[in-house]
């Protein structure tokens, strides 16, 4: 009986801490934290994609760019693809790098950033608690990615002698890509509650003119250069599996919808047996919470 009694105070618990992680099932695209997640990963590889094409862009006619870049004669613009390329696989990290020694590293605490992202998903009136919640929560996530960046551009400088004006060039395609990305995302429409202008209408008079055009072209090949968040969901399946917060295990509710891709979650035999009990007696929305993981 003690036995029981403490695997009911034990979910009890743990559904207090994960009560705001519940299912979003009015939404068409994010219904739940795992699904937010994929969104998340998908951003980042679209910002990936759309920098990688301005920089192919940009060297495919340095003359058209020259003005609006301030190119330097002789620059070399093929050696700064790696570097964008390992640039912007580090954007967002403050929301996706949810292992523990980052959240140490970064002092972000023991709850990741993308918990209080999507306790706010879809909320276009915020009360005075969530208000702060997000003043607090943009305030931390643009310190951790500050440092992440701080720290990339540092060890470029060292290793591969990055200049001023290739630093500058690196910021400014990931800053334009992250906008176009978000202006043209159908999901950012669902995730802000509101309708959302294109990235280029919202840095209009705070951005060089001619720099804004060239965000304007971007948006128009966003539909030939980023993926649906579909179809991202289908390649994070196949590559990345499942991913491990802090010590629970998001990415069985995937199973649901590509069993015959999806990797199989392993559940380890000392709760085996209280999640199959626990499935038989309880409501099927319960089989999409996070499983807490017991082992290493």
């Amino acid at each position: 009986m003690r036995r029981y009694l403490a695997l009911i105070v034990t979910l009890l618990f743990f559904y207090s801490w994960v009560g705001a992680l519940e299912d979003k099932k009015t939404y068409k695209y994010v219904k739940n934290f795992e699904k937010f997640y994929v969104h998340m990963d998908n951003h980042v590889a679209n910002v990936h994609k759309l920098g990688i094409d301005l920089l192919q862009t940009i060297q495919a006619n340095p003359k058209k760019y020259n003005s609006i870049f301030n190119i330097p004669p002789g620059a070399d613009l093929q050696r700064l693809h790696p570097l964008l390329s390992q640039m912007l696989t580090l954007h967002d990290q403050s929301k996706l790098n949810i292992s523990a020694n980052f959240l140490t590293e970064h002092n972000i605490g023991q709850r990741p950033i993308i918990y209080d992202l999507y306790d706010i998903y879809g909320k276009n009136q915020l009360s005075e608690k969530d208000k702060k919640l997000v003043g607090k929560t943009v305030n931390k996530l643009n310190r951790v990615d500050q440092e992440v960046m701080d720290n990339f551009i540092s060890q470029a400088r060292k290793q591969h002698k990055l200049t001023a004006w290739e630093e500058n060039l690196l910021h400014d395609i990931e800053k334009m890509s992250d906008l176009v990305e978000r202006g043209q995302n159908p999901v950012t429409v669902e995730e802000m509650g509101r309708p959302v202008s294109p990235g280029s209408d919202f840095v209009k008079g705070r951005m060089p003119e001619d720099q804004r055009q060239v965000m304007i072209q971007l948006e128009k090949r966003y539909s030939q250069i980023a993926s649906s968040l579909e179809d991202h969901q289908k390649y994070f399946l196949q590559t990345k599996g499942r991913v491990k917060i802090q010590g629970t295990n998001i990415g069985l509710y995937l199973q649901e919808y590509y069993p015959s891709t999806a990797k199989p979650i392993e559940v380890t035999p000392s709760i085996s047996s209280s999640v199959s009990s626990l499935a038989s007696c309880a409501k099927q929305s319960i089989l999409r919470i996070l499983i807490p993981a017991t082992g290493k």
